[in-house]
């Protein structure tokens, strides 16, 4: 997933509410690619994932 994606979740929905409707038991790690992601966001998506996320850019 592009960070840019996360960060468009994160402004329409700052506290994770949507997320909290869906399944995410298979899902292990979240990996970010395709531009840097800034640690906020970083920060941001695995609080609400409760899920690694890997910021895969290089």
């Amino acid at each position: 997933m592009a960070p840019t994606a996360i960060r468009a979740i994160k402004r329409d929905d700052p506290d994770g509410d949507f997320l909290r409707d869906v399944d995410l038991s298979c899902l292990k790690t979240l990996f970010l690619a395709g531009e840097r992601c800034d640690p906020d966001t970083l920060l941001w998506a695995e609080a609400r994932l409760k899920k690694p996320v890997i910021d895969h850019w290089w």
